[in-house]
């Protein structure tokens, strides 16, 4: 039950991130000579893709990982091998979100990542403002007592000038 990644978002979620594809079939593929050869083995690599699938689902990482992530990223090392389990089963995206887990390759994984950072970013931003504005208030209420020291000043010297010119 110990994921590859967790991401941690601002906020308090996380996203679990699986890198453990199986890959063989997809690799021995690419290695074989003939096409039906060929055919078969990317059949294979799907169906190794779609029983992880069902593997993470069942893997229980809301009950090891707190807090709970909404999903599972599955991480396919090789866009390709992302794009031939796509083309062998059109299906699996949408069969692997039902079990709340997400099919990404490099192009997906780093733009979400890229995403999670500028919300890192933008949540260091708010808690910084959340400062100035506070900071802001404390120095705007100590500037308004030195004006009120002042005009009790400027009063008080209205009232020595008054008292002088009469004597």
């Amino acid at each position: 039950l110990i994921p590859d990644v967790i991401i941690q978002l601002p906020g308090g979620g996380n996203i679990v991130v699986d890198a453990k594809t199986p890959m063989q079939a997809f690799l021995d593929a690419c290695a074989a000579d003939d096409d039906e050869t060929k055919a078969r083995l990317l059949e294979q690599h799907a169906a190794a893709t779609r029983q992880h699938i069902a593997h993470l689902s069942s893997k229980g990482y809301s009950a090891g990982v707190d807090p709970s992530p909404d999903f599972v990223v599955m991480y396919l090392p090789v866009e390709s091998a992302f794009a031939e389990v796509m083309r062998a089963d059109f299906t699996i995206m949408e069969d692997a979100a039902k079990r709340d887990v997400m099919l990404a390759g490099p192009l997906v994984l780093i733009p979400l990542l890229r995403a999670v950072a500028f919300g890192w970013r933008q949540h260091r931003v708010a808690e910084r403002a959340e400062e100035i504005a506070e900071v802001g208030g404390l120095l705007y209420d100590r500037i308004a007592t030195i004006v009120d020291h002042f005009v009790s000043v400027g009063r008080g010297l209205d009232r020595t000038v008054d008292a002088y010119n009469r004597s």
